[in-house]
């Protein structure tokens, strides 16, 4: 639903005021102000967003309902018409419109669901201010109610049974059956009838039999036939005193769930929820604000009504507040018919378990089945044991544990939803989100917080009437402590102080680092640059670069070769060095590149110039040969390969005879061809 009677906060008007436009208009507080002021007292005019509130969720026919707005224009009328939540209105059943004067924006106002009204069990009203327009629209639903006399019977008692709130003149079915499902084998458990009268009353009475009625629960149903209306009561034949025994305690560990937002307002009393007993599992405690607390804890759910219905529990792990929509981790549950500490109250005689009292078949198809568990004030309260982990931050004013929480309720017996789970429990309509208090219920000491944080004290918590006294006692000197100082070592209590000993030793061996101590992570190496010397004499002069020996400037010239262990440069170590071609030889003791060591190097492999000489390190020409033989029959040449050559010829010559005649050359030799003289003569 809604509207109820319990207030919601409206968030979208809130942050309306977050966007731009609006926060520019906050700039001018001062018009604003003044406009403000005018407008509001204006006959008609709204002062705040109108609103209607409806005294309950459910409501008996023939009862007067309480209705309320604000919001209104001072002194408008405000017109309000209660029609079926389908929009249909009956004549003669109250539906038509009526007005009321809003003289300071506000009004109350009643109206009254007729007996005789065979509509929907829903109603909207809604509420139009004749000048302003401003309106809102409230729901609410019918319901009935049935009750006995009495609580607990006697075997043989008369139960006198009345209902309220059924359709006039409707037959109303009646049945009493067992809470605990044994077998229906005794008298008067068949459904009976009655007729509801004109203003929608029953009565009737119901014997209570010995046969199987002595230490039973009981369940009283009504249904009315025309209108579906349904109700229940619970009562039992005790066998009491004494009281039964308490079962069993089980602790329900509570499951966790998405915290709810529609929590906004809860103030509603009606039913109360009070811690009663807390055991801290394994011994736990609250460390500091910091730490969380595991522990089980009692909780007793009693209704100031006659019945409530559909509980819903959650709580706020991490100690946020539910309503206030900071809690991000929440944990639930939705107790289930039957479920509770069983006998856990030795005053009373009922089975302190939830109960089934508000019918199967909701609307709107009738058929949904309801397993959520109900209170009834008479067979209460209900008491029922979680487990959950909470946070240790949210502490009262005397250090008591408080933790948020929020229960939620159906009023009516007759609401819309059936409920099987925490989701369906309640509608945010009914609830109360006022925190869990466990002062007297957990020992103060648990959340005392009297860690000193000091390994050099032994701490303990002794409770002196109900209020924690931490004590912090000295641990023997020389036991190991740290004292929190990465540049100590050997720390040791003294005096129920941690002294630390000696600092560590931070040199790291690396000259381009600088050692250093911070007592948070302990020993610092931060890269410097500073000069260094890594061992290479060739290399240059050496600096620091990223930790490490790595930036040279080099010892020798562009082109010279380096002597790390003479510690000199110079020109070449082989001839393979030397790269000038005029200079191709290297001088391995002066380890200079010179033209030539030797004779044999300065041979430029030509034999028509002469074999040349090294004199000084430097090629000298030879003598060029002479190749004439002085022979007119060969004629002379210079071959590089080989030197001078002497080719025969044919050339004429002369032998210095004349008598032979003319002479020519012939294998390098001067011979005559024939006699100067012809035959015979001399």
């Amino acid at each position: 639903m809604s509207r109820t009677s319990e207030p919601h906060c409206r968030t979208g008007f809130r942050n309306l005021w977050r966007t731009p436009v609006i926060q520019a208009f906050a700039a001018m507080g001062t018009l604003a102000a003044v406009l403000g002021a005018f407008m509001v007292s204006q006959p008609g005019v709204a002062s705040a967003p109108a609103r209607i509130q409806i005294e309950h969720a459910g409501h008996v026919a023939g009862e007067p309902i309480t209705i309320t707005g604000s919001g209104f224009g001072l002194n408008e009328n405000v017109t309000l018409t209660v029609r079926h939540d389908d929009g249909a209105a009956e004549p003669d059943m109250g539906h038509q419109s009526w007005t009321v004067l809003a003289a300071d924006g506000t009004f109350s106002t009643t109206w009254t669901i007729r007996p005789g009204d065979a509509g929907s069990d829903f109603f909207a009203v809604t509420a139009v201010g004749g000048i302003s327009g401003a309106g809102d629209t409230g729901r609410f639903g019918r319901m009935a109610f049935i009750v006995t006399d009495k609580f607990d019977y006697a075997p043989g008692d008369t139960a006198l049974i009345t209902g309220a709130g059924f359709r006039a003149g409707e037959t109303v079915t009646l049945q009493v059956s067992h809470t605990n499902h044994v077998s229906e084998a005794g008298a008067g458990h068949d459904p009976w009838t009655v007729t509801a009268d004109p203003s929608g009353r029953i009565s009737a009475t119901w014997y209570v039999d010995s046969d199987d009625s002595l230490g039973a629960s009981f369940i009283l149903k009504a249904r009315g036939e025309d209108s579906q209306l349904r109700a229940r009561w619970a009562f039992i034949d005790a066998v009491c005193p004494p009281a039964p025994a308490p079962d069993a305690v089980v602790p329900y560990p509570m499951p966790g769930q998405a915290c709810p937002t529609n929590l906004n307002s809860c103030t509603a009393n009606d039913v109360v929820t009070t811690v009663v007993a807390a055991t801290p599992l394994n011994g736990d405690v609250c460390g500091s604000a910091d730490d969380t607390l595991t522990l089980d804890f009692t909780v007793q759910f009693a209704t100031t009504a006659n019945q409530r219905y559909d509980l819903g529990f959650y709580i706020a792990k991490d100690g946020n507040s539910i309503p206030g929509h900071t809690a991000q981790v929440c944990a639930g549950a939705a107790p289930q018919v039957g479920e509770g500490d069983g006998n856990s109250d030795a005053s009373d005689c009922d089975s302190d378990l939830f109960l089934d009292l508000d019918h199967d078949g909701h609307l709107p198809d009738r058929n949904a089945v309801d397993t959520c568990g109900d209170l009834e004030n008479n067979a209460g309260p209900v008491r029922m044991t979680f487990r959950a982990t909470v946070a240790c931050d949210h502490l009262d004013a005397n250090h008591n544990l408080l933790v948020p929480s929020c229960r939620v309720w159906e009023q009516n017996a007759n609401h819309q939803v059936a409920c099987t789970s925490l989701s369906q429990a309640g509608t945010g309509s009914k609830c109360d989100c006022t925190d869990l208090s466990f002062a007297g219920h957990l020992d103060p000491c648990v959340t005392a917080y009297c860690d000193d944080g000091n390994a050099c004290t032994a701490d303990s918590c002794t409770d002196e009437g109900g209020v924690a006294v931490c004590h912090h006692d000295n641990v023997a000197d020389q036991t190991t402590c740290d004292d929190g100082s990465a540049c100590t070592t050997g720390d040791v209590c003294i005096s129920g102080h941690c002294t630390g000993g000696a600092p560590p030793n931070c040199d790291d061996g690396n000259v381009c680092t600088t050692d250093a101590c911070d007592p948070a992570t302990g020993c610092t190496h931060v890269n410097n640059n500073g000069p260094c010397d890594d061992g290479d004499w060739c290399n240059g002069d050496d600096t620091c670069s990223g930790g490490s020996c790595s930036d040279h400037h080099g010892r020798c010239a562009p082109g010279q070769i380096c002597d790390g262990g003479s510690h000199t440069c110079h020109e070449c170590d082989h001839d393979g060095d030397c790269h000038d071609p005029g200079s191709p030889y290297c001088d391995t003791g002066s380890h200079t590149c010179k033209q030539c060591l030797n004779d044999g190097q300065c041979d430029d492999h030509d034999a028509c110039n002469g074999s040349e000489t090294c004199v000084a390190n430097h090629c000298t020409p030879g003598t060029t040969p002479d190749c004439d033989d002085h022979n007119v029959c060969t004629t002379d040449s210079c071959d590089a390969a080989v030197g001078c050559k002497h080719d025969n010829n044919t050339a004429s010559c002369d032998d210095g005879v004349f008598c032979n005649g003319s002479d020519v050359c012939q294998n390098g030799e001067c011979t005559h061809r024939n006699d100067e003289c012809q035959p015979g003569q001399i």
